[in-house]
This record gives C-alpha cells, structure tokens and sequence, in this order.
C-alpha cells in the first residue's frame, strides 16, 4: 500500500483479543504489535457514531500533520533548521537562486536582487 498509511483499530478484537485473549496460544493480543495504529476504535461491535468520531480524529491528526510538516519547511527556508524527519525540505517561500536563509543574524543579503512583475 503506497504512502500515506493510516490505521484505525476496530473492535475490542483487533485492540485487546477481544474474547479470545483469555491465554490462547493461538491469538496475539492487539494489532498494534504488528502495524502502527493510528485511532483505536473500541465496541464489538463498534456503534456508527464512534465511527464516525474516529474518521474524525483521525483527520485532525492528518491536518496536524501536515501543518507540522508546513512550519518545518518554512522553518528551513527562513532560518536554515533542518528536521531528520522531513523528506521534502525546500524553499516555498524563497526563490530557488536565493543563497542562504534570510531571517538568521549571519545572512548575507544580495546588493540587487530582480523583483518580477506579476502579471
């Protein structure tokens, strides 16, 4: 399944075992061993509205994602800070031929620089 991957865990089956985690050997308790789970959604079965509320949970984990990784790159292109965890580093707000990052104490700003017109 291609990036991004988003789980959400359903039941009291797939969180704890459900009614089958009393020491079987054959059932492993939650499947947050083997895949990241993103919303746990508890109920067996789970009702609609706590469906609903998980879909919605789990967008406003998405939307804070994402504005994270937004204030990581203006970051970078401002003051240089670089994230381990951020594959898409790049300049949004300054131009691609701008050397350097403008906001620290150390920049170095250009004699003449070319504003476009915008039409």
């Amino acid at each position: 399944m291609p990036e991004p991957k988003y789980v959400i865990a359903m039941g009291a089956c797939t969180i704890t075992g459900g009614m089958f985690s009393t020491d079987s050997y054959s059932t492993v308790r939650g499947v947050d061993k083997f895949i990241p789970v993103d919303v746990y959604l508890p109920g067996c079965p789970p009702k609609p509205e706590a469906i609903i509320d998980a879909i919605t949970k789990l967008r406003k984990k998405i939307s804070r994602k994402i504005f994270q990784i937004q204030k990581e790159r203006e970051s970078y292109d401002m003051l240089g800070i670089s994230y381990e965890n951020n594959p898409r580093l790049k300049c949004i707000l300054m131009p691609e031929s701008w050397i350097g990052w403008p906001l620290r104490k150390d920049s170095i700003t250009p004699n003449f620089y070319e504003i476009q017109d915008a039409h």
